[in-house]
């Protein structure tokens, strides 16, 4: 090979780029879990003649859930490593995306919506932080600039989205869509991730932190 590039160079290129494909593609899919229900509510809603209180937890359960949790999974994945957790939350997007279309109640579908914002947190938890070590320092900024870019499409794409899903095979599609590609992406992420060393001493996880 020419010059100073080396089949390692290369090795490491292809890597990159990989770990860009599959880190952005989950990102869009656990980007659009949320988008899709939002226009789609309504239909829900009557389907399960849901009451206002258990209505609105169906939303903020999700988001309460997943924001609390993220900084609690960023610790646990500086304790354990980032692969794990990234995995774990692979495999929680994708066994209650087919849980939540299979609901027979509201406060069933609450659940589970709350699990799996858990597994959503786990992914956000980590993600950058992959995509930053697996990137060479000269191509960091582009990365994450596409990165970013694929959490914008997948908020723009959500709702018309879920309109159509909704409006033609019907609400529980809004889940069980996912599902497929989350197992895509769980295969995709064992066939191509290496170990990362986990960041400092174990030590450990501040409770009262993560509860207050």
């Amino acid at each position: 090979l020419p010059g100073h590039v080396t089949l390692e160079n290369i090795l490491e290129e292809r890597y990159s780029r990989n770990m860009l494909a599959l880190l952005s593609t989950t990102l869009i899919i656990s980007a659009l879990s949320g988008g899709v229900l939002n226009v789609s509510f309504p239909v829900i809603v009557r389907h399960f003649d849901a009451s206002a209180t258990a209505s609105s937890w169906l939303l903020l359960g999700a988001m309460l859930t997943s924001t609390s949790l993220i900084i609690m999974f960023g610790r646990l994945a500086d304790m354990f490593g980032r692969v794990p957790i990234f995995l774990s939350g692979l495999v929680l997007m994708t066994v209650t995306s087919v849980l939540a279309g299979l609901a027979p109640s509201i406060a069933f579908l609450t659940v589970v919506r709350m699990i799996q914002a858990a597994g959503t947190a786990m992914l956000l938890a980590v993600m950058a932080a992959m995509l930053t070590v697996s990137t060479p320092a000269d191509k960091l900024s582009k990365s994450m600039g596409i990165y970013m870019s694929a959490l914008a499409s997948a908020s723009l794409a959500g709702p018309p989205l879920g309109a159509v899903l909704a409006d033609t095979l019907g609400w529980r599609w809004l889940f069980w869509f996912q599902a497929p590609f989350g197992l895509i992406c769980l295969i995709w992420a064992l066939r191509t991730l290496r170990p990362m060393p986990t960041v400092g001493e174990r030590g450990r996880l501040d409770v009262p932190g993560v509860l207050l």
